[in-house]
């Protein structure tokens, strides 16, 4: 009875070390801070909710978004994420807010430390789809903001931005494109959205106060197929 007792406990010994061992073995999530935010450009989505997966947990990153406004409403979110993705890689997933109803499952992104990234909700021919910008930008220049436009409109395969003054022209901004970050001087501006096939402006941002020191980004949308203009504060 007690070589018995004696061998059990020589065996739970071993498996518990075996059971340690392979529990230091195991890869430890490296959480590092990123900075993200949501613009919903998809006008027959209604409210949305965003939902992050990173190191295993899932987290509602942005609530009852709504179509033309964006999360944070200027700038940008610190969120910790596993940026190794050691455990799971980081997904996205796209719910409507009254209905529950899932949109978009499981969208493998990249995130990277100390970086800004914009993801757009947009239709890409009648799907929901996850766009992501690289927003690559620094303080703009004294006396003049960044900016830069993208085009989120399937209707319209290429697009340029222009103004009455001719200090804008960013070309041909096919569908899903967008541009780098240019400098602007501050002041008063009319935008004008222009159909790079036909030469016919199809919307306009007019007299729009561009500030000194501020970061902004065009885009256009649709509604019913009509083409949606908007702009975001990214930074101040």
């Amino acid at each position: 009875m007690n070589r018995s007792i004696g061998f059990y406990l020589l065996l739970s010994s071993l498996l518990l070390v075996w059971a340690c061992d392979n529990a230091i073995l195991q890869p430890v999530p490296k959480r590092e801070r990123t900075n993200i935010r949501f613009l919903h450009a998809h006008a027959d989505l209604g409210s949305v909710n965003v939902n992050l997966s990173s190191y295993g947990e899932v987290r509602t990153v942005a609530s009852s978004l709504s179509f033309l406004t964006g999360w944070p409403s200027q700038g940008y979110a610190s969120v910790l994420v596993d940026t190794s993705e050691t455990v799971a890689p980081t997904l996205l997933e796209l719910v409507q807010s009254n209905l529950g109803g899932t949109l978009i499952e499981g969208k493998e992104i990249d995130l990277f430390p100390a970086t800004r990234s914009t993801f757009a909700i947009l239709d890409s021919f009648n799907k929901p789809l996850f766009v992501q910008t690289s927003d690559d930008f620094e303080a703009p220049i004294a006396g003049h903001a960044n900016f830069r436009f993208m085009n989120l409109n399937h209707n319209l395969l290429s697009v340029s931005l222009k103004s009455s003054t001719d200090s804008v022209n960013i070309a041909r901004q096919n569908f899903l494109n967008y541009s780098r970050f240019k400098y602007l001087p501050a002041g008063r501006y009319s935008f004008f959205f222009v159909d790079d096939f036909t030469g016919v402006t199809k919307t306009s941002i007019l007299d729009l106060d561009i500030q000194a020191g501020k970061t902004y980004s065009f885009y256009l949308t649709h509604i019913n197929g009509t083409a949606k203009a908007g702009v975001e504060l990214l930074e101040q």
